[in-house]
């Protein structure tokens, strides 16, 4: 099934209705509408600031209370930084999940099939 989209299409009343040209920045819009729409994207970005910021403080805690029995090469080499980004490997776990829930979102929906119809003119075109 083929479709060909005019700049204005005629509505069953007889009237003229403009149809807005597919941009990139309209097809940007939806997706952020979709994106907010699913409760568990809340969910989801909440647990993964949690794991970020939860275990950084934790593994920090751990290290300034052992810190003072270290000799004194380790101290030289510990990494504070590295210390307090332990969560971030869980924070992208946490993100990954949050892309599978949306794409799979998308495919339950049958919102894919508008996507892909949409999309491939508008973002070559934008792209050249």
């Amino acid at each position: 099934m083929s479709t060909t989209i005019m700049p204005e299409t005629q509505a069953s009343t007889g009237r003229r209705v403009a149809v807005a040209p597919v941009t990139l920045w309209r097809v940007v819009c939806s997706e952020w509408i979709k994106l907010r729409s699913l409760r568990s994207t809340r969910i989801t970005l909440l647990v993964s600031f949690v794991l970020m910021a939860g275990l950084g403080v934790l593994a920090a805690a751990i290290a300034a209370g052992g810190y003072s029995r270290l000799p004194a090469a380790s101290r030289a080499s510990f990494d504070a930084v590295n210390t307090t980004l332990t969560g971030y490997q869980f924070a992208q776990l946490a993100v990954g999940v949050l892309g599978v829930v949306v794409i799979s979102n998308e495919y339950s929906s049958g919102m894919i099939r508008a996507t892909l119809a949409a999309v491939p003119g508008a973002v070559s075109d934008t792209c050249r």
